[in-house]
Formats: structure tokens, sequence, C-alpha cells
């Protein structure tokens, strides 16, 4: 069970309605320190399946059925420097998957680029780190994809 009270950054009626209630409270823990480590909000997405889905592949982490999701699209301050957000995110430790999402429309004082966080293991110390493009998949796993995902978020300042 959440205490929203002790959630620093996060409230309740922030997330889906239908959802909320399937936050894993250690994930929320985690939502909050990466929040304070960024030093910008974070607006979570309210569309069904970003917090939390009830059907679908059972290791997608946003996947809640007999658990609770560690899984969450949200969307950055539009003042962000997304790449050293990005940065950031991925030198805090605290998430083992990190999604940057291209092909989104966030809030009027969100940027229109999504990110997505989720508390599985890392893999030898380093998250696993994608983005999307026009619906499409591309996973950073050597120079030339990283510098691809910087020149895109280059690209949206």
């Amino acid at each position: 069970m959440i205490n929203w009270q002790q959630s620093k950054y996060f409230k309740k009626d922030e997330f889906n309605p239908d959802e909320v209630e399937y936050i894993n409270p250690a994930a929320l823990k985690r939502y909050n320190h990466g929040r304070e480590i960024t030093g910008v909000p974070w607006y979570p997405s309210t569309v069904p399946g970003a917090l939390a889905r009830f059907d679908g592949n059972k290791t997608n982490r946003h996947y809640a059925v007999e658990r609770k999701s560690d899984a969450m699209d949200f969307f950055p301050c539009s003042a962000a420097d997304l790449k050293w957000f990005l940065f950031q995110l991925i030198g805090s430790g605290l998430f083992g998957g990190i999604g940057v999402y291209f092909d989104t429309k966030g809030y009027k004082m969100s940027s229109d680029i999504m990110f997505h966080v989720d508390c599985r293991n890392r893999t030898m110390g380093f998250p696993l780190v994608w983005y999307r493009v026009d619906e499409k998949y591309y996973y950073v796993v050597n120079k030339d994809s990283l510098n691809d995902l910087c020149r895109r978020l280059n690209h949206v300042l």
C-alpha cells in the first residue's frame, strides 16, 4: 500500500485512476528519487497502459496481473535539457530500462518527448536504453546508436 503523503513529487491524482493502485511502492520511491536527481518536473502519462497493463506480454514491466507495475511513462518539463536529462537517468543507477519516445504528444507544460523508466535488473551495471521513432524501436548498443539518439535529442531543443 502506498502512503501518498510520503511521495515528495508525485500525487495520486496525477496518474490514470484505473491504474494508480497498481504502482509498485518501491518503484514509486525510485521515481521520486529520479525526479530529485533530474531537478525538473515529470508529468506521468495518463494514456491507458502508461502505468499498468492487464494483458499482453507478461515480461513487460507495465504488466500488473498478480503483481505491481514497476514501469512508468512520463513527459519531462518542457524546460529540460533532454540530453542531460537522459544522462542523469542513466547515471542514477535507479532504473534498469530507459526508453525515449519521439512519436508522442505531451502536455502544455511538458516536452513532447516521452520517457519510460522501469526497475528491471540492470545488465552488467548498465540499463537497457532504447528509443522509438515513428513506431520503430532502436536499441542503444554501440556508439553509433548512442550518437543517433543524442542527435535526435539535440534537434528537440
